[in-house]
């Protein structure tokens, strides 16, 4: 685990790599790389001084292609929505359990459950349950993100008897299309409607198709802002970390206001984990 709890007391509790749900179902060629797989890379952990609220969005930028192979995972904010644990983000090989891998798409789960009733996709789209690392439903979806500026934008879309649907929108800044990923229900709790909770964090994984280090291509990810409460209340602290693949870099530009987040081939850390702004 990357993060020691009493450095950061603000830190989620749930900071284990998530991706393990996926690596079961992949091939044994895949698997082939041993204990690398899956490896976190790049950590960035937010704090919106706001203990909850129910709209975030994340504006960020892929400077240069990915390819399909290794299995990254872009992972945009790992959080809470009440008590219950979700995350959400762009992977490069998506997996369907009727169809296998699918390329490039969206991911957005929930723990907690394995009942499909809490999740709606989109008719492009598909569902999946699986128990392993615990109970958890999700929605996914095709999506051929690219070298783009997008905007992630989690927000409350509907409520029901049981509970509170929040809805998952990707929007391309350089075409300005904006897609629906589906939703997921959050169960209330005490009649009081779950809220996503402060201190989420943005982070990136290798999850197939590498056996180590060197097999990861240059990857570089901008992200220019986080925000609650429909963009009023921007994010007030991010803090950096790092596992232990060594080529791997996160820093801030203050004069741009970026967070920018490297790894693979030819990427030398410069800049050790801590506070970014």
């Amino acid at each position: 685990m990357p993060y020691r709890k009493g450095r950061y007391p603000w830190i989620l509790r749930a900071q284990a790599s998530v991706l393990c749900v996926l690596v079961f179902i992949a091939t044994a060629e895949r698997c082939a790389a041993g204990g690398f797989l899956p490896s976190g890379l790049t950590y960035v952990w937010w704090r919106f001084d706001k203990p909850e609220f129910e709209d975030l969005q994340i504006d960020f930028e892929i400077l240069g292609e990915i390819p399909q192979k290794p299995g990254l995972y872009l992972q945009f904010y790992q959080g809470e929505i009440g008590d219950i644990g979700f995350y959400f983000g762009l992977q490069t090989d998506v997996y369907d359990p009727d169809r296998g891998w699918r390329g490039k798409g969206i991911l957005f789960s929930r723990w907690g459950t394995r009942d499909l009733a809490n999740v709606r996709s989109v008719s492009s789209g598909w569902v999946q349950s699986s128990g392993h690392e615990g109970d958890f439903v999700g929605i996914r979806r095709n999506y051929a993100w690219t070298d783009h500026r997008y905007r992630f934008h989690l927000a409350r879309v509907d409520e029901d008897g049981e509970g509170v649907w929040y809805g998952l929108f990707l929007l391309d800044y350089d075409t300005g299309s904006e897609d629906y990923a589906g939703a997921i229900r959050f169960p209330k709790r005490e009649n009081r409607s779950p809220k996503v909770r402060d201190g989420g964090g943005t982070w990136i994984e290798v999850y197939s198709a590498a056996g180590g280090p060197d097999d990861l291509p240059y990857v570089h990810l901008s992200i220019s802002g986080a925000y609650a409460d429909h963009r009023r209340t921007p994010a007030r602290r991010a803090v950096s970390n790092y596992s232990n693949v060594e080529n791997t870099d996160v820093f801030y530009d203050s004069e741009s206001k970026r967070i920018h987040m490297l790894f693979g081939k030819g990427v030398t850390r410069k800049h050790e984990a801590g506070r970014l702004f």
